[in-house]
C-alpha cells in the first residue's frame, strides 16, 4: 500500500502501535483516512481483519480526506478520493 510522505515502513509501525495499545487492556478508537491510495477492495479488507481481531476497539471511523491547511490545495487534490461523503462508522466489537 502507498503512503504519503512517510517511510516505508510507517504502516507495519503503526499496526505494531495499535496492536501493543490494544494488548494494554485500554479502550480506545481508531480512525482510518482514505485517499485515492488506500481505497482498493484488499486494502479495507486487510485493515477490516486487523480491526476486528482487536479486543479493546470501541470504534472505528473512515473518513475520505479533507483539505488540510498545511498543504496547498493542488496537492490535496492530487490524493483526494472522487466523493466527499459523511464518515464510514463501524464499531468491531458490537457484538462482544
Amino acid at each position: 500500500m502507498k503512503t504519503i510522505s512517510v517511510q516505508s515502513n510507517y504502516l507495519s509501525k503503526v499496526l505494531e502501535g495499535i496492536k501493543l495499545l490494544d494488548d494494554s487492556g485500554l479502550k480506545y478508537r481508531v480512525n482510518s483516512v482514505l485517499t485515492k491510495y488506500n481505497t482498493k477492495k484488499d486494502v479495507i479488507k486487510s485493515l477490516f481483519k486487523f480491526i476486528s481481531a482487536l479486543n479493546n476497539i470501541t470504534d472505528w471511523r473512515i473518513t475520505p480526506a479533507i483539505n488540510s491547511n498545511w498543504i496547498e490545495y493542488e496537492q490535496f487534490r492530487k490524493r483526494k478520493l472522487g466523493l466527499s461523503r459523511s464518515p464510514m462508522h463501524f464499531c468491531p466489537n458490537d457484538d462482544k
